[in-house]
């Protein structure tokens, strides 16, 4: 939550952070097969066999049926809330087994991953206040629901910085995960790439990226341009993971020269097989800004015939 104009946050001498964190825990997980059906009147299908958990967060709670359409954090990964929200539980698809108790987060942050109430309100469509006033006392203050009080605290030690580094994001392991012992080169592919980059509370882009994946190193190097300016991109990827971690360094005297600081922007993304892309977040952290926001990146089959020009050499 934050001041009503949203100018003023720039006005003040130190940075601010959301206070208002809203959690639960998955009751029930089951693997259901394919062509099965959730909700009332089959709403939502299987398309493949998956699995499944309930939450006890429901519409008496005070998540109402427009919220479904923001996702929810289990082991630091955004998932999605399928199906109808019922009276007492909601149900979410799982990219794996995890066990009872595991915690669920719907506003806060798990790792790398952050859901604030903004997100969800703009998801929905709806004003940012129907968010928290929809909140019920149903829900237990103190143990799934943490409130403080519309405001923000200092985070100058922690905004803009990723909690872990590219390395260790790509390379961290889920012992759990069966799919991911599987190396799938297909994803990490040469050539044309389209990104898209969340800031100012609207998406950027998509902008054409080209990479370069050297498979014995496991590293990837290559260069764009977007609203900023022209750049260079170094990185690694693990194949087993399906994560990338990308250092993006912009040209300074290239594009807007009130963003283009010439800065870095460290980039950490891991493979969504529902979406069909890459997604995670971006991070800036210099001087004068300090940010993070969401980031989706995926290969451009369509213009992998055009000629393309190195775009440093327009310069």
């Amino acid at each position: 939550m934050g001041p009503s104009n949203e100018a003023l946050k720039h006005l003040l001498p130190f940075e601010l952070q959301h206070t208002l964190s809203l959690h639960s825990i998955l009751d029930f997980v089951k693997q259901l097969d394919a062509n099965e059906e959730i909700g009332y009147e089959g709403e939502y299908v299987i398309r493949e066999s998956q699995w499944i958990g309930t939450v006890p967060i429901e519409y008496i709670d005070g998540w109402h049926q427009q919220f479904k359409t923001s996702r929810v954090l289990v082991d630091e990964r955004r998932v999605p809330i399928v199906g109808r929200i019922y009276m007492d539980q909601l149900m979410i698809a799982l990219p794996e087994k995890y066990p009872v108790g595991t915690r669920v987060t719907f506003i806060s942050r798990q790792g790398n991953e952050t859901i604030v109430g903004d997100e969800i309100a703009q998801k929905a469509n709806q004003p940012r206040s129907e968010v928290f006033s929809s909140l019920s006392s149903h829900v237990p203050r103190g143990l799934f629901l943490i409130v403080f009080l519309p405001a923000y605290c200092c985070y100058q030690c922690c905004a803009g910085k990723p909690w872990r580094s590219n390395v260790k994001f790509v390379n961290k392991t889920m012992t759990n995960d069966e799919e991911k012992q599987i190396i799938d080169i297909q994803l990490f592919q040469s050539g044309y790439w389209k990104s898209q980059y969340f800031q100012y509370n609207t998406w950027h882009g998509p902008h054409q990226i080209e990479l370069s994946f050297d498979a014995l190193q496991s590293k990837v190097t290559g260069s764009g341009l977007d609203d900023i300016g022209m750049y260079s991109i170094e990185g690694i990827y693990s194949t087993q993971t399906r994560r990338m971690g990308l250092t993006k360094k912009y040209q300074l005297g290239t594009g807007n020269p009130l963003e283009n600081l010439g800065h870095c922007v460290t980039i950490q993304l891991e493979w969504n097989k529902y979406s069909n892309q890459f997604e995670g977040k971006w991070y800036v952290r210099t001087k004068k800004y300090k940010d993070s926001g969401d980031f989706k990146m995926n290969f451009d089959q369509r213009n992998q015939q055009l000629s393309f020009v190195p775009i440093y050499e327009k310069v």
